[in-house]
């Protein structure tokens, strides 16, 4: 694991998903992450999410989670507290459900530097995988840092 610079921030680069490739503040509006999430919802078999906030969606799936372990190291960062991952399987109410949100968050860098803007998603991490079990797109939401899998990136037109 080393650190990558972006903008101002620190990111953690894990060498062992070579195929994700920095996405962050390319989902600022609510059009291109609905744009993002009908991609997604067609490769996802499941996805995993660390509850860091106080995000509804494992209560609202609880029928569909397939399983839960307590971690501190996840696919996008390292933390010296424990939290609980949720694995739920892919099904359209899961997807409904994300299209309430806004967007994960909000990123932007300029020549005054970073700012991060939290939405009403909260700070869940959250990571969407496809049959093979590879990352297509994942957050480290409470860091406002998006990666996608260089396959997904070559359909995104948004």
């Amino acid at each position: 694991m080393k650190k990558i610079s972006f903008g101002k921030l620190q990111k953690l680069e894990f060498p062992e998903l070579p195929y994700l490739v920095d996405y962050t503040g390319k989902l600022n509006t609510h059009d291109k992450y609905i744009k993002m999430l009908n991609l997604l919802e067609k490769e996802t078999v499941y996805i995993e999410i660390v509850t860091v906030d106080k995000n509804k969606i494992v209560e609202k799936l609880k029928q569909d989670v397939l399983k839960m372990e307590k971690v501190n190291v996840w696919w996008c960062t390292k933390s010296a507290d424990v939290y609980k991952l949720y694995r739920i399987k892919s099904s359209k109410e899961l997807f409904n459900y994300l299209r309430s949100f806004e967007t994960f968050c909000k990123y932007y860098y300029d020549d005054k530097g970073d700012k991060q803007i939290s939405t009403d998603f909260g700070y869940d991490d959250i990571a969407f995988y496809n049959k093979n079990d590879e990352i297509m797109l994942c957050t480290c939401t409470h860091e406002c840092f998006i990666d996608i899998n260089q396959k997904l990136l070559k359909e995104v037109k948004i």
